[in-house]
């Protein structure tokens, strides 16, 4: 099965910023698309996480709460990262 393939719940493609904290680092980073097991997101420069990473992701949206999700970097390309709710 392909890698991009490899999501088992419907993508939503989404464009929004969420957070991602792990390591004593925080990363507001682009929404590329939105599932319920995970995201895909837009990798920034400076990215210092590696695969199987754990962190939290926080989706911002609406004023209100913010959803938050126990996630870990399932894995990344130049471009892009992908990563997996728990």
């Amino acid at each position: 099965m392909a890698l991009f393939e490899r999501r088992i719940s419907t993508r939503h493609l989404q464009q929004g910023h969420a957070m991602f904290v792990g390591a004593h680092k925080a990363f507001l980073v682009e929404i590329k698309d939105i599932s319920k097991g995970g995201c895909q997101i837009k990798r920034p420069r400076s990215w210092p996480f590696n695969i199987n990473d754990d962190g939290l992701v926080y989706i911002f949206g609406e004023p209100g709460p913010v959803p938050t999700y126990t996630a870990r970097i399932a894995w990344y390309r130049e471009e892009f990262v992908g990563i997996e709710f728990s």
